[in-house]
């Protein structure tokens, strides 16, 4: 669908909307209640219908007495930056708020340029009334009608305010065509179209007659009353000079200069038609050209508009660039929008080069803000960076000693105020954001847009001068300060534990899970301008979750369950946060980041339980001594069975043995060789005092030896007899070895052993 055919949908719901008002008041009026409409308006008018709120109306009619009377005034949009009485003044202005956000929310998040010479006194719809003035008078002729129309529905105006613009200005025209015929030179400067004479003509020429109703010529009147008054109090702020003193006469001070041009403007505020008269408004307003003309005199801008007032005619028309309807793209035959602008209008208005890039990014990045598209992420982008060269071309010329107060690029100082201005208002902007961008680039473009938004800040800092340590600074500042908020916020959402143990252990995991998603997602955003995102904020973790557990270690008594689930916890961590920020550390080369880096210290968790581990080994071992005497008390040491061939007190002993070793290793933790080697000895002495329990019982050893009998002889006839009186006995086997056998030497003991158990 082309851009006309948008305008014209467009045109079509506010005329729908418009006769849907005018239903709704004759219906009241019907009922005999009465609608109060604006001084010199005699029924409800277009412009006037589209500032309507139309949801506060319909709540006032449902309040309202029957016959009561309506102030539609009271029921004007307050998004309107504008009086009803300047509204009059262009007869058709429409209330442009709806598009990709809410209106009125979108402006209130405008973010603002604050220089003070910006602040000109006049508001949006009178720099709105005045830019469309200036471009009307200079870039109408020969460009495409569709521009045209595109144009004065950017800036609000609709078809019949145009012609009447067109009708007046062309009178103008031929005012001072005629003048010029009769004096012989143009009672006017080349630059009129642009600059201060333009007002002082229009107050001059335009009579009440030229309008249609009264009403309207006050209103027009009083826009350029504004205009010139504001515009010449800035010039006087801006730069003031007196004039070279007569003989004998005193030059009148610039107040007394604004008095008199006050007082002349007085003379022409006529509010109603009965008391207007001809001759007395050509005397004022001549009186207003006067003044002016002093006053102009004794300034350094002269005839044209104070700086501030023309950045903000550039910043306006420069906004026309966007389409009303889809505000995050351009309109048809913008690149001849711009070239319009800057070969006929820039020139005429002194808007220099670098004022209208300064401009241009200016404008990309606030329609950015107002409608949140990632589309003008990347042109607002590219802009800042190509302003961010220019500021950087500049400052080496300025160091290198070739530049003046005017360079040959033709900066001025205002200029470059500007920019850094420009740079300093997308810094405050993004910088707010990126301080907690975990929980604010939510509506922005979340982590997809956080490479755009840091590039930016950057290419931003680089405009107001800034040093790429300076840059550094500022990510580092916005990753730990986000870092630690959004920590903070999680572990309140869980919420806190009664035993602090449990607190250490939702803290690991919390940080685990933060610390995941930093590596994942966040800190690539960071990776263009700080190479070192993801190890800082890992550094930011761990000295955050050193800030509580080296405490808690400190007060550490026994080692339960939940304790060594939180032990077990902080020491996975502590090797996921420190071994990245201790091997990026020394290629560091952002120094406050590399410092925060270096100062990364483990917590040592091993060293720092030692003494708890040998508290609960000391304990382990004072209960063997106990055990080792109760089950020697209870010993009878009889074996367990056939096929358990020991007694009980030696199956406890293994038994306790080995719970012991598995209660110390299933802890779960890093056992020094210190507490291990205690364990052990433990044990050891265990064993020794079991057995010294045994042998106690025991007895000597000497007592299980026999006591060997006295030597005895005997002569080998008396053993003969002896054997020959036993070889009668009854139960011997038949083959006896001969009687004797057994006394001779050489004859083996076990042999007669044998014998003997036979026997």
């Amino acid at each position: 669908m082309s851009h006309i055919t948008r305008e014209k949908d467009r045109e079509c719901l506010l005329d729908e909307r418009r006769r849907l008002l005018e239903y709704v008041l004759e219906a009241y009026k019907a009922k005999g209640g009465r609608a109060q409409l604006p001084i010199g308006m005699n029924s409800a008018e277009a412009w006037l219908l589209d500032a309507v709120d139309v949801q506060a109306l319909l709540a006032g009619l449902h309040h309202s007495k029957a016959a009561g009377t309506l102030d539609l005034l009271q029921y004007v949009r307050k998004a309107s930056s504008r009086t009803i009485t300047s509204e009059a003044a262009v007869s058709g202005r429409s209330s442009r708020r709806d598009s990709y956000l809410d209106g009125e929310e979108s402006e209130r998040d405008a973010p603002m340029l604050n220089l003070p010479q910006l602040n000109t006194g006049l508001s949006e719809s009178e720099i709105k009334d005045l830019a469309y003035l200036v471009f009307a008078c200079n870039c109408t002729k020969g460009v495409d009608e569709d521009l045209l129309h595109t144009v004065r529905s950017q800036l609000d105006v609709d078809e019949s305010r145009a012609a009447e613009v067109g009708r007046l200005l062309g009178m103008v025209n031929n005012t001072l065509q005629t003048m010029q015929q009769t004096t012989g030179q143009l009672p006017v400067s080349k630059q009129w179209t642009a600059n201060l004479e333009l007002p002082v003509c229009l107050l001059g020429t335009v009579l009440p007659k030229d309008f249609n109703r009264f009403r309207s010529f006050v209103v027009w009147r009083d826009t350029l009353s504004h205009v010139l008054l504001a515009s010449l109090a800035q010039s006087v702020r801006d730069g003031w000079s007196l004039p070279p003193q007569q003989s004998g006469v005193h030059a009148p001070t610039a107040q007394q200069l604004m008095a008199r041009l006050k007082a002349a403007l007085r003379r022409c505020d006529v509010r109603d038609a009965d008391d207007f008269d001809e001759f007395e408004y050509q005397d004022a307003s001549k009186a207003v050209g006067q003044h002016t003309y002093a006053l102009v005199k004794c300034t350094s801008a002269g005839w044209r508009f104070p700086w501030g007032l023309r950045v903000r005619l550039c910043e306006m028309l420069l906004r026309g660039v966007f389409d009303t309807l889809d505000e995050s793209s351009y309109i048809d035959g913008a690149d001849e929008y711009l070239k319009l602008l800057q070969e006929r209008l820039w020139p005429l208005l002194g808007i220099s080069h670098a004022m209208h890039n300064a401009g241009f990014a200016w404008i990309h990045f606030r329609q950015f803000v107002v409608t949140r598209h990632p589309g003008l992420l990347a042109k607002t982008k590219t802009l800042l960076k190509r302003l961010a060269q220019m500021s950087r071309q500049e400052s080496n010329k300025s160091n290198q000693g070739s530049a003046t107060a005017t360079s040959a690029a033709g900066t001025s100082s205002e200029d470059t105020a500007l920019t850094r201005e420009v740079g300093s208002a997308v810094i405050d902007w993004i910088a707010e954001r990126l301080s907690d961008y975990h929980a604010k680039l939510g509506g922005v473009g979340g982590p997809e847009a956080l490479p755009g938004l840091v590039d930016m800040l950057a290419f931003a800092a680089v405009s107001r001068g800034a040093s790429e340590q300076d840059i550094g600074d500022m990510m580092a500042a916005a990753v730990r300060s986000s870092v630690d908020q959004e920590l903070q916020r999680r572990l309140s959402a869980e919420g806190p534990f009664d035993d602090e143990a449990d607190n250490i252990t939702a803290l690991c995991g919390t940080i685990v899970t933060l610390a995941r998603e930093q590596l994942d997602t966040w800190a690539r955003g960071f990776s263009c301008q700080l190479l070192e995102a993801a190890p800082l904020s890992l550094a930011v973790l761990h000295e955050a979750a050193g800030a509580r557990i080296l405490p808690w270690l400190g007060t550490i008594i026994t080692l339960d369950d939940d304790t060594c689930k939180a032990l077990q916890a902080a020491m996975d961590l502590e090797p996921m946060l420190l071994g990245p920020v201790t091997s990026a550390a020394p290629g560091c080369q952002h120094p406050a980041t590399r410092k925060t880096l270096m100062s990364a210290r483990s917590w040592d968790i091993p060293t720092q339980l030692q003494p708890v581990l040998a508290a609960w080994v000391d304990k382990q071992i004072s209960g063997f001594s106990v055990w080792v005497d109760r089950q020697l008390q209870q010993e009878n040491w009889e074996p367990l069975g056939d096929r358990q061939p020991h007694s009980g007190s030696a199956r406890e002993l293994r038994r306790i043995v080995m719970e012991s070793l598995e209660a110390l290793f299933d802890l779960g933790l890093p056992l020094p060789a210190a507490i291990v080697s205690m364990h052990m000895e433990g044990i050891d002495n265990m064993m020794h005092r079991y057995l010294q329990g045994i042998v106690s019982r025991l007895g000597s050893w000497q007592d299980m030896i026999p006591i060997i009998p006295p030597l005895s002889r005997f002569k080998r006839e008396v053993a003969v007899k002896q054997e020959e009186a036993e070889s009668g006995m009854t139960g011997l086997p038949e083959r006896l070895p001969p009687v004797g056998a057994m006394s001779r030497k050489g004859v083996p003991f076990m042999e007669s052993v044998k014998r003997v158990e036979q026997e």
